[in-house]
């Protein structure tokens, strides 16, 4: 056993004791609780058996009555037992540890260099040792230790007692047990390496050894507070791109993970630090173009076959059978996802008959089926009867347990195909992730917020999903109906009864090839936009979870017409004749029944789903899904006499036909509905789920950034904060009232600054189909005069770069075209073809294609280092 025995100084109110948490190496997690005789000096001990290596701890005050007052950083200190009979741990208190953000395997695994062996064999070696954690020294700086006392200099700042890394964020200082006497005051200081006269000291008091008395086995530790220096913060820049879109002299029609290698090797070049992609699971649902779609994933774990480089193996059988279907493909400027797709697949059952037997056989393979059959057996058992059926749709698959067992041997011949097929995927990808941590340049993945109704995911655990609804978004920036994703909603009350571990399995899969990830539209771990599946449009949707208001409620706002009736459609005779005269439709009526002293829609076209199924005519059809939509409340499903306001209510023909009272009532419902009702619900609900999903695993912790756009409710920044999840920062978005375009070197530097995501506009389309916006960011923060230039010169895009490199953001990720704008002979010629996504069509081809190989950019030598030197210059 070992003993440890914790003492800390702090000095508490009436009421208030402090506690010490602890997490050990062998998962056993414990709260104990500290004792003082004096009010400031608290002491507490703990027995170990030799099986603990080590253990994570923090300290927090708790008072009897309120509970938790303040707490450390969690976890703020490691200690290495190290089979040590007793060890003394006199702790400082500290809520200014090393930030999350800086524990991440971005730094971790990715941008810090690694320590050099023996100085990690060594660590919190020694007698007595004073501990500190702090951030790495600048650049051509050590941390250093001064003091009263021979050991740390006697304040002779060429004598300085140099401290030793011996961790990614420890420095320490072997010391005598007899300076812990209470007599030894010290500083900490960053002394230059090169003239050691020069250091820059901390602020404020010197600082005190405690005295403390042990025997002659006990080993002191003393961990200190971090240093009270302002040290520059990191900051780095990167390339947004999907792989789809990366082109190269050897690709196959579709960007793949060897061309992915070369963008890390340019993006290496220009001095950039970060490279991030969209979605690369598997969307395979149809064959066809809509699977381009990289957000509607048939499996959350499975990487996309149409990703996987194929000239590996260009000396084989299989290669030359596909070989002349390369370079037609290659040649055009836009991804043919079907035949990309088609080449891909036919070459992978060809190196399947060719050498898949002998692959099968390695050791590696043999691992990763193993690793991965969490999730694998599930999904190649998916495609086999996806192929068979001839759909995606599980739920047209007749007895799928049964076809199993009577084609069993096709179908494990199915799942060691597809299981090949993922085995190569992941190689490469691996390949890529080493050598992107080679060149110091972080992997940034993106996980989707929603999973295909007819994904693997879905078949093998429906009760994850709320199928009679459809994700997706109100009305916003991107989309003035709201947008219908299409897909399930999330059962979070039955994912938390096992501590949601479909996510934290998601986010194990992804830390294998990404140091840091974008979490898709992360608003929907607050609350997400269900539309009900007999509708189509995002303005009759509704969030969940969410409070609806019953009609005692409605009365409370003043509002005292009966709910229901303003649920459903309802017209005057006037109202419809008046519509029918508008849109030149004399057959309107035809498509109403009378109800009372109003007209409503007949059955079959009492929705949305039912006038696509029933109505043919293109005219008709659309003005019959606007008065579908003619609503003011949403009657809730599990709350019966309960009601949402419509998001969309005021803007509809059945608000401006309410009496004025009733308006305002409405105004008021609407207002305090979507702006106050819901902050601490909502809140609350994010904390449990993103403190679960996000925060689980700090092993192998990758960054997490929140794609935070749209309807944002109050309450999501301060979550974001708290769990050290980075923002989104967008100019032309911006998040303070009142200002057309924000100014990115105010940006939090717990974010991501960005010119536009893939659904919005790249910066030169946006100015020229912009006229008014443009004027407005050309005076106001382009500092220019009069009116602005018809065309986003270079000159002009540079400028915009350049202040986003000089964003307050740890992160700039500027897309591919963005980059490119700045110069005239590399920038595509037609700026409307650069745009990835057009969030307002569900239809939208994600053919996207970048009209340079990237050989062309490697060479490209004026300007890449055009670029690198305003990366240098911002900070980056």
């Amino acid at each position: 056993m070992s003993l440890l025995i914790f003492r800390i100084e702090y000095r508490t109110r009436w009421g208030e004791n402090l506690y010490l948490n602890y997490t050990a190496s062998t998962g056993a997690e414990e709260m104990i609780r500290l004792y003082t005789h004096d009010g400031q000096v608290w002491e507490a001990s703990l027995s170990l058996p030799t099986t603990v290596r080590w253990i994570d701890y923090a300290y927090r005050v708790i008072n009897a009555d309120s509970g938790t007052i303040v707490s450390e950083d969690s976890p703020c200190r490691r200690v290495f037992i190290r089979r040590r009979k007793c060890l003394l741990l006199s702790d400082t208190w500290t809520t200014d540890g090393i930030a999350s953000e800086f524990l991440s395997k971005v730094f971790t695994q990715c941008l810090n260099t690694p320590l050099p062996p023996q100085r990690t064999k060594a660590r919190q070696q020694g007698r007595c040792l004073l501990l500190l954690r702090t951030m790495p020294a600048p650049d051509g700086y050590r941390w250093a230790v001064l003091g009263n006392c021979k050991a740390l200099g006697n304040w002779n700042v060429a004598q300085a007692a140099k401290m030793v890394q011996y961790d990614q964020y420890e420095y320490a200082l072997p010391l005598s047990a007899a300076l812990f006497d209470g007599n030894v005051s010290y500083k900490y200081v960053l002394q230059s390496e090169l003239n050691p006269e020069v250091v820059v000291w901390e602020e404020g008091a010197d600082r005190r050894l405690p005295k403390l008395t042990a025997e002659a086995d006990t080993t002191i530790l003393h961990n200190d507070s971090s240093p009270r220096l302002q040290l520059p913060l990191w900051k780095g820049a990167g390339v947004v791109i999907p792989v789809f879109s990366l082109r190269s002299e050897q690709s196959q029609g579709i960007g793949d993970f060897a061309d992915l290698k070369q963008l890390v090797a340019w993006a290496s070049r220009c001095s950039m630090r970060a490279i991030q992609i969209l979605p690369i699971n598997d969307t395979n649902a149809t064959g066809t173009w809509r699977d381009s779609y990289p957000y509607n994933p048939i499996s959350v774990f499975a990487l996309h076959p149409a990703y996987l480089s194929i000239r590996p193996w260009s000396h084989t059988k299989a290669f030359a059978a596909v070989a002349h279907r390369i370079e037609p493909l290659n040649r055009l400027a836009a991804v043919d996802y079907e035949q990309a797709l088609a080449l891909k697949l036919d070459f992978l059952h060809l190196l399947y008959k060719e050498c898949g037997e002998s692959i099968m056989q390695q050791k590696s393979f043999l691992e990763f089926c193993a690793d991965n059959k969490g999730w694998l057996i599930d999904y190649t058992r998916f495609c086999f009867l996806r192929d068979s059926f001839s759909t995606a749709d599980f739920r047209l698959w007749p007895s799928p347990s049964k076809y199993l067992s009577q084609h069993h041997k096709a179908a494990t011949s199915a799942e060691k195909f597809w299981s090949f097929v993922q085995y190569l995927l992941h190689q490469q990808l691996m390949d890529v992730r080493h050598e992107a941590t080679q060149h110091r340049v972080l992997l940034k993945g993106d996980i989707p917020i929603g999973v295909s109704p007819c994904s693997a995911d879905a078949w093998v655990n429906p009760h994850l999903y709320h199928f009679d609804g459809q994700a997706g978004a109100p009305p916003d920036y991107f989309s003035r109906a709201g947008q219908n994703w299409g897909f399930p909603t999330y059962n979070w009350e039955t994912m938390a009864a096992d501590n949601y571990a479909w996510w934290r399995q998601r986010l194990t899969v992804l830390s294998r090839y990404f140091d840091a990830y974008r979490l898709d539209h992360v608003l929907g771990f607050f609350r997400i936009w269900e539309i009900p599946a007999t509708q189509v449009w995002g303005t009759l949707g509704r969030f969940r979870p969410a409070l609806p208001l019953s009609d005692a409620e409605l009365r409370g706002f003043g509002f005292t017409l009966p709910p229901m009736q303003y649920a459903r459609p309802h017209f005057t005779e006037r109202q419809l004749n008046a519509l029918a005269e508008q849109h030149n439709l004399p057959v309107l009526k035809n498509y109403f029944q009378k109800e009372g002293g109003y007209y409503t829609l007949r059955p079959e076209v009492a929705t949305q789903r039912a006038v696509l199924k029933h109505v043919a005519e293109e005219n008709v059809r659309a003005v019959l899904l606007e008065l579908v939509a003619n609503v003011l409340f949403i009657p809730d499903a599990e709350k019966k006499g309960c009601f949402h306001p419509a998001i969309s209510g005021r803007d509809t023909l059945a608000y401006a036909s309410l009496p004025a009272d009733q308006r305002a009532a409405f105004d008021a419902i609407h207002y305090d509905f979507f702006y106050n009702r819901h902050n601490d619900f909502w809140k609350e609900a994010a904390m449990r789920k993103l403190e679960a999903v996000v925060h689980y695993a700090r092993a192998d912790w990758m960054l997490p950034c929140a794609e935070d756009l749209g309807f944002v409710p109050a309450c999501v920044n301060p979550v974001l904060n708290r769990l050290h999840i980075l923002t989104l920062e967008i100019q032309s978005m911006p998040k303070v009232q009142g200002s057309r375009f924000a100014m990115p070197q105010y940006y939090p530097y717990r974010s991501v600054a960005t010119i536009a995501t893939h659904d919005m506009a790249p910066f030169r389309h946006w100015w020229n189909i912009d006229v008014e916006g443009r004027n407005i960011l050309w005076r106001e923060r382009l500092g220019g005069t009069g009116e602005a230039p018809a065309e986003a010169t270079p000159q002009v895009c540079t400028a915009v770069v350049g202040q986003h490199l000089q964003a307050g953001s740890m992160l700039c990720l500027l897309s591919m075209q963005d980059w490119l704008a700045m110069d005239k002979n590399l920038r595509r010629e037609d700026a409307s073809a650069e745009q990835i996504n057009d969030p307002s069509n569900p239809q939208h081809n994600w053919n996207y294609r970048l009209h340079l190989n990237l050989e062309t950019l490697l060479k490209a030598t004026d300007f890449n280092e055009r670029i690198r030197v305003m990366i240098e210059q911002s900070g980056r």
